[in-house]
């Protein structure tokens, strides 16, 4: 029950601070947004002069192929880039003796951090498919109840990971700087914006089994093609147990890493 009650007042607290935060909400959307805006007029200028289909991408899916993407993609990015810095914000403030005095749970803290980043996300994501919808056509041809799986086993897979990063960050400042290092690798290797054929063979069956691409690849199935649950289990079992090893990892070096800090301080 404590953890509980922590959890429930950090969270609210994180999203008090992130929307004081004016210039943050402002690059969030901005950034999502100019990212799907460029690559939806490169592929439109590819696809209006030729009938040219690239991996399955062509003139008339290349917009939905490109949304679940860029929408599919801040749930991964934010948890890889503020989540896992967490730790160490809370050092460059020099609060991070009281973080460890205070008597709310300390792991409720973290979890709080990556709960309030989702609701971040959610809301990002909304307002830019909102200005999409209303700016081009497409169609969503799958369940939206799918979709939210998906972005839910997605975020839930990759927080993991981000605390980790902010765990080991508390101890090392140099490793939560490896989380941008990694955003930017697996953006450019998960097919985000265009399709994993532009890679060589032997690249390829890397890239494919990237829990990443696993996840970007699943919500276009379920748009592009109206996948059932039957046809994308496998990737939500995959998904599941990557969820399952991360958080778990998380845990375990939060438990080491505040023995130590406790014992001799970081």
């Amino acid at each position: 029950m404590r953890f509980v009650s922590d959890f429930v007042v950090l969270t609210i607290a994180e999203i008090r601070k992130y929307y004081r935060w004016k210039e943050r909400i402002i690059w969030d959307i901005f950034g999502t947004l100019a990212f799907l805006l460029s690559f939806l007029l490169v592929w439109g200028a590819v696809f209006s002069s030729s009938s040219v289909e690239i991996g399955g991408l062509n003139k008339d899916n290349y917009i939905i192929f490109l949304v679940t993407g860029s929408l599919l993609w801040p749930a991964i990015g934010i948890c890889l880039g503020p989540l896992s810095s967490a730790f160490v914000r809370e050092k460059y403030h020099r609060s991070s003796t009281y973080f460890f005095l205070s008597p709310a749970s300390r792991f409720a803290f973290l979890f709080a951090k990556a709960v309030a980043s989702m609701i971040e996300v959610l809301l990002i994501s909304l307002l830019i498919l909102m200005l999409i919808i209303f700016s081009y056509e497409f169609t969503f041809k799958g369940s939206l109840i799918l979709a939210g799986m998906v972005f839910f086993l997605t975020f839930l897979s990759f927080s993991g990971v981000g605390m980790t990063l902010a765990v080991l960050g508390a101890w090392r400042e140099g490793i939560s700087e490896i989380s941008f290092i990694l955003s930017e690798v697996l953006m450019l290797l998960s097919g985000v914006f265009y399709p994993l054929e532009v890679f060589p063979e032997s690249l390829r069956a890397f890239c494919e089994v990237l829990p990443t691409t696993q996840a970007i690849s699943t919500l276009r199935m379920i748009g592009m093609e109206g996948a059932t649950l039957t046809q994308i289990m496998p990737q939500l079992i995959y998904l599941a147990i990557f969820s399952i090893i991360s958080i778990s990892i998380a845990y375990f070096a939060f438990r080491r890493i505040e023995k130590k800090a406790m014992l001799i301080g970081i």
